[in-house]
Parts: C-alpha cells; structure tokens; sequence
C-alpha cells in the first residue's frame, strides 16, 4: 500500500511540472475519470510530458480548461495526492461540490454545468439500483418467479431509487441554485404524495421537469424569505412559509404545467424515434461522442429519465451506448494494425478494458481523438449499432449503464448483444481499413518513450 502511495505522489508531482509548476495552477477540479485544471498560462502546459506520464491516458483542452484523463478510480487518486503536496497550497475539488463559481458564464455553459451539477451525484445510484433492477428482469425472463422472497426483495431493492428520484433531483436543484437541499426534498415529496390523488392530480407527473422546476421554486422562494426575514424570525418564518407558498404554487401551477411539459417532449421524442426508426438510431448514436465533447450530453439525462418515468425505458440510452462500443472496436484495430506502436499499445492497453465496461472517456481522449480518423471511423461504427437500435426499438431501463453490463439493463438482451456487435465490428473494419498519419503515431511513440524513462 505505501508503496501505491509513492506511485502516486510521484505522478502527482509529475503533473504539476507538465502543466508548468505550481504557479502555473488557478484551479483543480477532478469528476470520475479525469482532472480538470484551469491555468494562468497555457503556453508553459507541456503536453507531451503530461501524456508520457504513467497513468495518464490523455489529455486535451475543453472551454479553456486542461483536462488530464485517467480512468475511473485513478482520478480521484491522484486528486487526492495532490491535495498532500503542501508546494500546491490549494484544495481540489470533486466537480459536484464545486457549486456556482463560473456563474458569469454564457448562458449555454451555464445550463450544462446547472444540468451536470443536478444529476452527476445521482450517477452512482442510478447505475447501482438499474443494475440490480436488470438483473431482477434478466432472471424473470429465464422463468424464475416473481413469487419468490427472494426475487421480491431483489425488485425492491432495485427499483427504490427509481420510485423517490423525483426527491432527489428536487434536493440537487435547489442545492444548485441557492436553497436548502432538505426543502428541495419536501418539494419533490410535494409531487410524489399520494395525498395529492384527492385534489384530481397524478402523483409523480411531470417527473424530473416537475422536480427541476419545483427544486427552483422552492429555492427562490426561501432565498427571498431569509432576505427579508428580521434575524429574531429567521429560523421559523423563511422555512415554513417556504414550504407553505410552495406548495400551493406546485400543486395549483406547477405540476399541471409540468405535466404538459414532460408529455409533449416524451410525445416528441417517440415520434420522431417512430418516424426516423433505423436513420433517427444512426443520427443520434453517430453524435453522441461530438455532444460528450461538448458537456451538451448532460441535457439528455433528464430526456431519459422522463422516458423511463412514462413508458419504462429509453431508446435514446442504448443507442448512446453504441457510441461506446464503435470506440472499442476502433481500439481493437488500432491495435491490430499497429501493434509495433508501443505508445499506441500501451495507451490502448490501459483503455480497452474500461471502454468494454462502458467508461469510454480514455479511449475518446487518449486514442481515438488525438488520431483524427480513428475518431470519425469509430463514430461511424456506432451508427450501424444505432442503425439496427432504431429498426427494431430496443430501449434501456437505466441510464449511465452501458458497455457488455448495458446488457442488464437492455429490454431485449439478445438485440443489444446484436446491436452492440455491429458497432463493434463496424468501428473495427472502418478504423482498419483507414490509415493514420504517421506524424500522429510518432507522437505517441515518443509518449510512450517519455513514460518509460519517468
């Protein structure tokens, strides 16, 4: 263990020479497979040096920040050596915590960010409870009985989450935008009580838009209350008539506008899948990487979420998720075709085996982008996936599951094993049959030189 210890201070300090000292360094944030950093000058990054370091699977830049790839697990390592180095004298931070900084920004990166703020602390729930869930599915399909003990408990236990998230996208927003997580919590509640049956409305309608909008409701409102609140009312007053004007509004207002809200875009949604069929799965899973590079993926979790609240899956996930497997078979041929690359093999070799579990990040950063080509070929792959996906509307249960476990979650296992296989062989022979320049490889090899020497 002291040893793992010293392998990872050693590529802490490492880092911080790559990107040009420690006064070189305004901000640290790191997410589940990468650290984030925002720099006083980018032109002292030596970026070469940072991908020859072991460890790093990639780098690259996005919206004026350094992002370092390192897989899932590795990032918040290293974050956290970096946090024992006293020379840096600042905190990183996970990304979740890291609140409203940039709230100057565009309005476009704001939304993003607010988006990704709202569900990235859900992803560790959504993906354990819809794995669970699919399993339960997996073994009713094989013909074990729902009348089980055991299989009761096991739909319980996974479907829980599923039945409160509208509490805990509520909590997120209003933590997101200034109020108290725990009334954003009685907001949601608001929405999901069966109490609310006897005054003609549905509970749990309008689903995570509801959430959304009754998470800010409620946080603009006790941010207004606390304002104007004298200091000898201030414990009493904001939270309880927060509570009280709040929910008349979300009963009365909100929820029957959100209610409109979430059926017209599930409405829009299924009928453009309906109506574009194979073309709409290969559009949608041909871009899914471009909208990863961009943040703009967050805006669909709440598009799947909604799908699944009202018909109980979402296709859009499962054609996503051929995005990662084009990026696996392009890997593959990569791999093949230049096994004497030894910076390429190396770089593939710490990659593959997250990209086959659905952590596609250190191939896109570390492989397949930085090559050019295998990039294009590899997202050409995921749209035959995405092709067969939409013929034949195959949807997930879950979302954030992807990769050989998106099987579990797949409403037809044997399609998404089909699905997942022609992207992976398209991206395979499309990568294979297109060359990449050799300037590009060289680059790697010398990464991969620099790596050894460290």
């Amino acid at each position: 263990m002291g040893g793992n210890r010293m392998d990872l201070s050693t590529i802490a300090n490492k880092i911080i020479e790559g990107l040009g000292g420690t006064s070189n360094i305004n901000h640290i944030e790191y997410c589940m497979t990468r650290l984030r950093v925002d720099v006083v000058d980018s032109k002292k990054v030596n970026f070469d040096e940072i991908k020859g370091i072991e460890g790093v699977l990639g780098s690259t830049t996005k919206g004026g920040d350094i992002q370092i790839i390192l897989g899932p697990g590795t990032a918040q390592e290293i974050a956290q050596a970096l946090n024992e180095i006293p020379e840096l004298n600042m905190e990183i931070i996970d990304e979740e915590e890291a609140g409203d900084e940039d709230s100057g920004g565009k309005p476009k990166k704001l939304a993003v960010s607010m988006l990704s703020q709202i569900f990235t602390p859900l992803i560790p729930a959504l993906i354990g409870s819809g794995l669970v869930a699919g399993f339960a599915k997996f073994l009713q399909s094989l013909g074990v009985s729902m009348d089980l003990g055991f299989m009761q408990a096991l739909n319980a236990i996974g479907f829980a989450f599923f039945g409160y998230i509208i509490i805990m996208v509520a909590m997120n927003t209003a933590k997101v935008f200034g109020g108290s997580p725990i009334l954003g919590a009685v907001a949601g509640s608001i929405l999901i009580t069966p109490a609310i049956g006897n005054l003609g409305l549905t509970p749990g309608r309008g689903g995570v838009i509801g959430a959304m909008l009754a998470g800010i409701l409620m946080a603009l409102v006790e941010r207004y209350l606390r304002k104007i609140s004298p200091n000898a009312i201030k414990v009493h007053f904001p939270p309880t008539f927060a509570v009280l004007i709040s929910g008349f509004l979300i009963l009365y207002v909100l929820q029957p506008v959100a209610g409109f809200l979430a059926d017209g875009l599930v409405n829009a949604v299924l009928s453009l899948l309906d109506v574009g069929g194979a073309l709409a799965g290969a559009a949608i899973s041909f871009l899914f990487l471009p909208l990863v590079m961009t943040g703009l993926h967050h805006g669909l979790t709440p598009i799947h979420l909604e799908l699944i609240n009202e018909i109980g899956y979402t296709q859009l996930q499962v054609m996503n998720s051929m995005a990662g497997a084009g990026q696996v078979g392009a890997g593959i041929a990569l791999l093949l075709r230049y096994r004497s690359n030894l910076g390429l093999k190396n770089t593939i070799k710490g990659a593959l085996p997250v990209g086959i579990l659905g952590i596609g990040e250190p191939l896109i950063f570390g492989v397949t982008l930085p090559l050019g080509r295998p990039f294009i070929t590899a997202c050409l792959g995921a749209a035959i996936g995405g092709a067969f996906v939409g013929a034949v509307g195959l949807g997930a249960t879950g979302v954030y599951v992807s990769g050989i476990l998106g099987i579990a979650i797949a409403t037809n296992p044997l399609h998404y094993v089909i699905a997942y296989t022609l992207a992976a062989v398209a991206g395979f022979v499309l990568t294979y049959m297109v060359a990449v320049p050799k300037n590009l490889l060289d680059s790697l090899e010398a990464s991969s030189k620099s790596s050894m020497k460290a």
